[in-house]
C-alpha cells in the first residue's frame, strides 16, 4: 500500500471523487433506486426556505457551522420576534472586558468549537438539556424570560448549549484563573460520569446516545493535542507545556502557505485540513477502517463501488490494496469541524480561507434524509423493515419476510453477526415511538448506510448548483456551505418533523456510537 494512496483517501478530493462514482453509476447501486426528476422538489424547497428565512436576500446567509447551534431560542418557547441569541458575541464581550487580546479570544473559541463539534453526534430522540450558565440561559437583552417556561434544548442545539455550559464551568481548564480554555491534560481525565452529569443524563428519563463514545473522543482529543506539538503546542516559554486545540491558530497564521494582504490573512483550507486530519487522526476509534495499520477515520467499503471498479469484496478483507479501491471516504465530522473552525477565524481576524470549494456537503442524516423523504432516493424493496407490537408497555419486534442485504454479506465488514441476533440484542434500547414509525435502523458501517451517505454527498453538489443557477449566483457568492445552512440541513429537519412527528427523526435511523453522526 503506497503512502500516496493513503494520502489521497484522507484528502478532500477523494470524498467528491468516490461519492460521484456511485451517483454516476446507478445500475451498480445495491440498496437505492435513483429518481433525479424529484431533485427539482428538493431545489424548490431550499429556494422557499431561503426566501422565508433570509428576507434581505441570499447574500445574508451565514455559513453552516457550529456557531449557529449556539444561537437558538429555546425549543419549548412559543415563537417570538427574536429569532436567535448571539451567545458567542456576548461571551466574547466578556473576554474583551477581561483583557484578552483578539488572538487569544479566537484561541478560546477554537477550543470551544473543537470540543463542541466532537460532541455533536446524534443525541437520540429522547434527550433534552436545560442550560445553567447565565450566558447559556440568556436569550437576548430585550427578552423577559420570566414570561416563559424554563428553556429546553434538544438534538444538535441541545448538545451545543450543553457543551457551552460545560466549557464555561471550567471543566476543561487546568487553571482556575483562566477557566475558559481547553487543556490537553484535563481532556484526558474526563470520565463518562463527568459527561453524564454535564449533559444531565438519566438512563431512564433522559438518555443520551453514545455517551461512552463521546467521552473516549474527548480523551483521545487530549492525547492528540499533547502528542502534536507542531499544531497544538505553545511557543510561550511560560506556557510551553500547555497544549490546547486553540493553539492551532498560531500554526495557521505562521503556515508557509498563508499570505497577509493589508492585515488580511489568507489561509488555505488545505492548511486547516492538515491540522484536522494529521493533528487529530488519533481521535477516531481504532475499530474504524485502517490501511497499513493507519486508522483512516470516516471511510467505509462499498459493495456498489466494488462493482464499479471490478473488485471482488471478499478479497478486500485480506488485501489492503484492493480494500483501498472500494473505500468511500466521507470525513463528515472532520469537515463539519473544518467548516466550524473557519468562522471564528474569519469573523474576528478578518481572515479569508482560500480553496473552500474543495470541501463537500456533509454525509449526515438530515441532508440524506431530505433526499429520501423527497423521493430522490428510494430504498429498494429487498430491505426488511422493522415493525412493532406494543404489549403492556414493552416493544416486541417482527421482521417482515422480505430479506435485505446486510453488512454480514460483506466480508470486509468488521461486524459479522446475524442481523436477527443483533436486533434482538438491541431491542431493549429501541424507542417504541421509533419502531411504531416503521423506520429501518442500521449501523454506520453497514453497506446500505455507506451507499446512502455517498449518494447524499453527490446529490448535494447537484442541489447546490441548481440553487445557484435559479438565483443567478456564482459558487463564490453562494458556496455549498451556505446552501447547507439555508436549505438542505434545515429542510431535512423540517421534513422529518412533518412526516414523523412522534420522533422528528430521519427516514433511516442510525444506531450511533456517538462518533460518526
Amino acid at each position: 500500500m503506497s503512502s500516496s494512496t493513503i494520502s489521497y483517501l484522507r484528502s478532500l478530493s477523494s470524498v467528491r471523487d468516490r461519492c460521484s462514482l456511485l451517483l454516476n453509476n446507478p445500475i451498480s447501486l445495491s440498496h437505492f433506486d435513483l429518481n433525479l426528476d424529484r431533485l427539482t422538489d428538493v431545489v424548490n424547497l431550499v429556494l422557499d426556505l431561503i426566501q422565508r428565512d433570509y428576507p434581505d436576500g441570499p447574500h445574508s446567509i451565514p455559513p453552516h457551522s457550529r456557531w449557529r447551534h449556539f444561537e437558538p431560542m429555546p425549543m419549548n418557547w412559543p415563537p417570538i420576534s427574536t429569532k436567535k441569541a448571539d451567545r458567542i458575541a456576548k461571551l466574547v464581550a466578556q473576554w474583551i472586558s477581561d483583557g484578552f487580546d483578539t488572538n487569544e479570544i479566537v484561541r478560546k473559541l477554537l477550543d470551544l468549537f473543537v470540543v463542541s463539534v466532537l460532541l455533536d453526534a446524534g443525541a437520540g430522540d429522547r434527550w433534552s438539556y436545560t442550560p445553567v450558565h447565565p450566558i447559556s440561559i440568556w436569550a437576548g437583552d430585550n427578552i423577559d424570560s420570566s414570561r416563559f417556561d424554563g428553556p429546553v434544548y434538544r438534538r444538535s442545539e441541545g448538545l451545543a448549549i450543553a457543551s457551552l455550559d460545560w466549557f464555561l464551568s471550567g471543566a476543561f481548564s487546568s487553571s482556575p484563573s483562566d477557566p475558559h480554555r481547553v487543556d490537553a491534560a484535563k481532556l484526558q481525565c474526563i470520565t463518562e460520569n463527568d459527561l453524564l452529569a454535564a449533559f444531565q443524563v438519566d438512563q431512564h428519563s433522559n438518555p443520551l446516545v453514545g455517551a461512552a463514545g463521546r467521552t473516549q473522543l474527548l480523551n483521545r482529543l487530549g492525547a492528540a493535542c499533547a502528542e502534536n506539538n507542531a499544531f497544538f503546542g505553545n511557543t510561550s516559554t511560560s506556557l510551553k507545556d500547555l497544549h490546547r486545540p486553540g493553539n492551532m491558530l498560531d500554526f495557521l497564521l505562521a503556515h508557509p502557505s498563508t499570505t497577509d494582504s493589508k492585515s488580511h490573512p489568507i489561509i488555505p483550507v488545505s492548511a486547516l485540513w492538515e491540522v484536522v486530519m494529521d493533528g487529530l487522526s488519533s481521535v477516531w476509534p481504532a475499530t474504524r477502517t485502517s490501511l497499513n495499520g493507519i486508522p483512516m477515520g470516516d471511510m467505509w467499503p462499498s459493495r456498489a463501488l466494488a462493482t464499479i471498479v471490478g473488485v471482488d469484496p471478499s478479497e478486500a478483507s485480506t488485501d489492503d490494496t484492493k480494500l483501498a479501491q472500494i473505500l468511500v471516504p466521507f470525513h463528515k465530522l472532520s469537515q463539519w469541524l473544518t467548516y466550524s473552525l473557519m468562522e471564528p477565524i474569519t469573523h474576528y481576524l478578518n481572515a479569508e480561507f482560500s480553496g473552500i470549494e474543495a470541501m463537500t456537503g456533509l454525509a449526515e442524516y438530515r441532508n440524506g434524509g431530505l433526499f429520501v423523504d423527497c423521493g430522490v432516493l428510494i430504498m429498494k424493496p429487498s430491505h426488511e423493515v422493522e415493525t412493532a407490537v406494543v404489549e403492556g408497555g414493552a416493544v416486541s419486534h417482527e421482521l417482515s419476510a422480505r430479506k435485505r442485504a446486510t453488512v454480514e454479506d460483506n466480508p470486509s465488514s468488521p461486524v459479522r453477526t446475524s442481523a436477527a441476533k443483533r436486533r434482538k440484542d438491541e431491542s431493549a434500547s429501541v424507542d417504541a415511538e421509533l419502531v411504531v414509525a416503521n423506520v429501518p435502523r442500521f449501523h454506520p458501517h453497514e453497506d446500505v448506510v455507506v451507499e446512502w451517505r455517498a449518494l447524499t454527498v453527490a446529490l448535494l453538489d447537484l442541489t447546490g448548483k441548481q440553487v445557484r443557477d435559479a438565483l443567478g449566483m456564482t459558487e463564490h457568492e453562494l458556496p455549498l456551505v451556505k446552501v447547507l445552512e439555508a436549505g438542505t440541513w434545515k429542510a431535512g429537519r423540517e421534513m422529518a418533523a412533518k412526516l414523523r412527528p412522534q420522533t422528528k427523526g430521519p427516514p433511516i435511523e442510525i444506531i450511533s456510537d456517538g462518533t460518526v453522526f
